[in-house]
């Protein structure tokens, strides 16, 4: 076999293998969010640690992993790993949105707020969701002000 042949060969492999790889994490992926819409967060981190071990650079699996953190009020946890899925993909709209909130809860109101400004300049289309909850907590807050 010439030594460009099996270059070729090597290349085809390579690249159907990762392509496989890459599928299945997004299966793990879509997987972890159907149980999170179903309310099972530890399931779904399941699934989505399964999608990270597919393929260790899956944005949306540590994205998806923060969401299931968040929801079972394990906010450093959330933390991390929307850190890590903003460090392979720095404008990830709803990775910001996810730490600002995370961020938030756990009374890190400082950083909350930068990563609010930046979820909504990263998506615009989550600006609304996010300013009503912020005033929303406003209220909850000038009324407990009052008793």
């Amino acid at each position: 076999m010439r030594p460009g042949a099996l270059v070729v060969l090597l290349s085809a492999l390579v690249a159907c293998c990762f392509a496989g790889t890459a599928e299945e994490a997004m299966t793990f992926y879509r997987t972890g969010m159907q149980l999170l819409e179903a309310n099972q967060p530890f399931d779904a981190l399941t699934a989505f640690s399964k999608a990270i071990a597919k393929n260790p650079k899956f944005a949306d699996g540590y994205y998806g992993q923060g969401e299931a953190y968040s929801r079972t009020s394990r906010y450093p946890l959330a933390i991390k790993a929307y850190t890590e899925a903003l460090a392979l993909a720095p404008v990830h709209a709803g990775a910001l949105a996810g730490r600002a909130f995370a961020h938030y809860f756990a009374e890190e109101y400082d950083l909350s707020a930068g990563d609010f400004v930046a979820a909504i300049k990263a998506d615009t289309s989550r600006a609304d969701t996010i300013i009503n909850f912020l005033f929303k907590e406003m209220a909850t807050y000038r009324s407990s002000l009052k008793k």
